[in-house]
């Protein structure tokens, strides 16, 4: 069974705004997240999600972070495991991907705005561990979002990438299922957010 717990400060899209100084910036990370779903890094407005199941997950958390920035950050949640991942061969996983956005981002001469959102859709995975790569795709309402990694043990780390942003991505991959966290960001769009995918046979 799956658990999603959301958070919308003043419902689905949250208009968000910092004051800029010397700084202002749009930002994307990685960060921890509890078993919960809930991630340590203070932000003053925000929304946030944890998709949760049979105690493996991921979640996400955007808002408005430090001196007037506007920043996404993902993170599995803790205790998230995968089977040890097979010897050899390809595995095709297939599930569901959910990002959280900030998106209409503009500057002017006093403050960074920009709107929550989310996105969310199918999501393939294939695992080669004779090569040691990973890819991944899937299609949501608003955009694409791919993943390319390295493999090493059950562990995978590379890029990503969704509606033209370049970002970074990191994971696992065993012999019942791929999970992984995602991040990127530009002037225009932040997003953060994950998959999860079982293995198909």
């Amino acid at each position: 069974m799956t658990c999603v717990k959301s958070f919308f400060v003043t419902g689905t899209a949250l208009l968000l705004a910092g004051c800029i100084g010397p700084v202002g910036q749009t930002l994307s990370d990685f960060a921890p997240a509890d078993a919960e779903g809930e991630i340590d890094k203070t932000m003053r407005s925000y929304s946030q999600r944890a998709i949760t199941s049979v105690g493996d997950g991921f979640a996400w958390k955007v808002g408005t972070y430090g001196n007037g920035n506007l920043m996404g950050v993902a993170g599995l949640t803790a205790g998230t495991d995968v089977a040890p991942p097979p010897p050899s061969g390809t595995a095709n996983y297939t599930g569901q991907f959910n990002i959280g956005l900030v998106e209409d981002i503009h500057v002017t001469s006093t403050a960074i705005y920009g709107y929550t959102g989310d996105d969310t859709g199918a999501f393939s995975v294939t695992a080669d561990f004779d090569s040691n790569r990973i890819t991944g795709s899937g299609a949501g309402r608003d955009g694409i979002l791919r993943i390319d990694g390295e493999i090493s043990g059950d562990r995978f780390a590379g890029s990503s990438s969704y509606r033209g942003v370049s970002g970074k991505s990191k994971g696992l991959a065993g012999s019942d299922m791929a999970i992984g966290v995602v991040h990127g960001n530009s002037d225009d769009l932040i997003y953060a957010g994950g998959f999860r995918a079982n293995r198909r046979y």
